[in-house]
C-alpha cells in the first residue's frame, strides 16, 4: 500500500474516533441532564445546566424545610450539597461512613444511642453535648437514608459530598434532606 494511503487510512479512523468520542459525550450530557431536570421537577428546584467538550455542570437549587440547599455535581460521580447552618460560632461536627477502626481517629467521637447509626457512621464533634441533640432519631433517620455520606457542619454551613452511581434516583434527594436536617 502506497505511504499516502496509509496516512489517509490512519487520519480516516483517528476522525472516527473522534467522532464516536463527540457523539458519547453528547448523548452522556443528555442522560445527565434528563436525571437532574427530572430531580428539579420532582424537588421543585431550579437547575442551571452547563454541557462542556467532555463534562457536564449542574447546580440545583432547592428548598428543604425551610433550609435552601444548593446541590452541585462534581467531576465524575461525586455530588455535593451546602446549605446555611444555625449552630453557634466554633462549633463542629464531622460524619462520615465508619472506617475499620484501625483507621479511626477516635477524636471527640459522638455515640448517638442508635446501633445502626453509629455502626454505619463515625462523627467526630468539638461539642459532645451538642451533636448529641443534634442527632436527634430524625435526622439520624434522614442522614442513613442518603446512603455513604460525608457530612460537615462549621463556620454557619453545612457541607456534604456524596458518590451518585448510575443516577440513583433517590440520591439526590436524600443528600439534600441530610444536609438540611444538619442545617436546622
Amino acid at each position: 500500500m502506497p505511504p499516502v494511503l496509509e496516512v489517509l487510512l490512519v487520519l480516516a479512523l483517528f476522525g472516527a474516533g473522534m467522532v464516536g468520542i463527540v457523539a458519547f459525550s453528547r448523548w452522556h450530557a443528555a442522560r445527565i441532564e434528563r436525571f437532574w431536570r427530572a430531580t428539579a421537577e420532582r424537588m421543585g428546584g431550579t437547575l442551571r445546566f452547563e454541557a462542556g467538550w467532555f463534562d457536564v455542570t449542574c447546580s440545583l437549587s432547592v428548598e428543604v424545610d425551610g433550609h435552601e440547599v444548593t446541590l452541585t455535581r462534581g467531576r465524575k460521580q461525586g455530588v455535593f450539597a451546602r446549605a446555611a447552618a444555625k449552630q453557634p460560632a466554633g462549633f463542629e461536627l464531622k460524619l462520615y461512613p465508619r472506617p475499620p477502626a484501625w483507621l479511626s481517629s477516635g477524636a471527640n467521637a459522638v455515640a448517638t444511642g442508635d446501633p445502626v447509626f453509629d455502626a454505619l457512621f463515625a462523627v467526630e464533634t468539638t461539642d459532645v453535648e451538642l451533636a448529641k441533640r443534634l442527632l436527634d432519631p430524625a435526622v439520624c433517620d434522614r442522614i442513613s437514608r442518603a446512603g455513604a455520606v460525608w457530612l460537615h457542619v462549621r463556620d454557619g454551613a453545612v457541607a456534604g459530598n456524596r458518590a451518585i452511581y448510575e443516577f440513583e434516583s433517590d440520591a439526590l434527594e436524600n443528600l439534600a434532606r441530610a444536609v438540611a436536617a444538619l442545617a436546622a
